[in-house]
C-alpha cells in the first residue's frame, strides 16, 4: 500500500477496511472514518477540549457552594504534633466546651522506645496511662470539656526518660461555640 499514491491509496484502505470487516475482524473507529488523519485529529482536539471546558465549568459551579457552605458552619478545631525524640515532652488541648479529642502516637522502638505507655492527664490531675509496645501505634478518641475545671485541658505525654519515644498526633474539635486550642510544649505554656 505504501507505493500507491492518492485515490489509490485510499481505494485500497477501503478494500482492506471491507475485507477486514468480511471476514470478522473488528474494524477500527479510525479505518471507517472517511475524513483525512488530520480533519479526524483536529475534530478530537476541538471535542476534548469542549469537554475539559465543560467538565472544568461544572466543577467549579457544583464545587464552590458546598466548600463555601462547609466553612460556614464549621466547628472550631485546633492540632499538635508530638516528637519526643526531637525534643518535645506533652501536647494539649483546651477548650471552652464539651469537645472530642483523636489521640494517634507511634512509639518509635528504632530511636529507642522500649515498652511502656502513653500518658493522657486531665486538668483534675487524674491519669490513665495506655500501654503501648515499642514499634507500634495507639489511637484514642476521647470526650473533654464537660466538666468546668476537670477536664477543659488535656494532656498527652509519653512516661519519662527511658521509656516510650512517642512521634504523634493531637486533634481536638470543639461540639458547639466556643474556642478550641492545642499546642506542644515546652514551647507551649503548662497547661496546669
Amino acid at each position: 500500500m505504501a507505493c500507491l499514491e492518492g485515490g489509490g491509496q485510499r481505494l485500497a484502505s477501503a478494500a482492506l477496511t471491507r475485507y477486514i470487516s468480511l471476514i470478522g475482524l473488528p474494524v477500527s473507529k479510525e479505518d471507517r472514518d472517511p475524513r483525512p488523519r488530520r480533519a479526524r485529529k483536529e475534530a478530537t482536539m476541538r471535542t476534548t477540549r469542549h469537554i475539559t471546558v465543560i467538565w472544568g465549568l461544572m466543577l467549579a459551579v457544583v464545587g464552590v457552594g458546598p466548600v463555601t457552605m462547609a466553612l460556614a458552619g464549621s466547628p472550631p478545631a485546633s492540632f499538635a504534633l508530638l516528637n519526643e525524640p526531637g525534643g518535645d515532652t506533652s501536647v494539649q488541648c483546651s477548650a471552652s466546651g464539651p469537645f472530642t479529642m483523636h489521640i494517634s502516637m507511634t512509639n518509635r522502638g528504632d530511636v529507642g522506645g522500649v515498652n511502656w505507655f502513653v500518658r493522657v492527664t486531665h486538668q483534675d490531675l487524674d491519669l490513665v496511662d495506655y500501654a503501648i509496645p515499642a514499634n507500634t501505634t495507639v489511637q484514642i478518641s476521647l470526650i473533654g470539656g464537660s466538666s468546668p475545671g476537670i477536664d477543659n485541658i488535656i494532656k498527652v505525654s509519653g512516661d519519662g526518660p527511658g521509656g516510650s519515644a512517642l512521634i504523634g498526633q493531637v486533634s481536638a474539635l470543639l461540639g458547639s461555640g466556643g474556642e478550641v486550642f492545642c499546642c506542644t510544649s515546652p514551647t507551649c505554656p503548662p497547661p496546669f
